[in-house]
């Protein structure tokens, strides 16, 4: 159901085809790539993807989800995951 979404698969070619996927990219980077979608519904993709495991968060501190605001939150694709949900 995730990677149905026109977002979510967008956010998944993504962070795999960043230069160095294992880094990830910031919010920023990642809104600023997807334009043509609405920030709301990336964030709400990039938690989805985060609750399936497919993508990993890096928060400083250690943020819980509901307090990562003001934060400079990376997102990383965890491709062995997404390999296994393939399976």
């Amino acid at each position: 159901r995730i990677l149905g979404s026109p977002v979510g698969l967008e956010l998944v070619r993504f962070l795999a085809t960043l230069p160095q996927p294992d880094n990830g990219a910031y919010w920023r980077e990642i809104v600023g790539a997807l334009a043509s979608y609405a920030p709301t519904s990336i964030r709400r993709q990039l938690g989805e993807l985060e609750d399936a495991g497919i993508v990993s968060v890096d928060v400083p501190l250690n943020a819980a989800r509901g307090s990562r605001r003001g934060s400079s939150v990376k997102y990383a694709l965890d491709q062995a995951r997404l390999d296994a949900i393939f399976q």
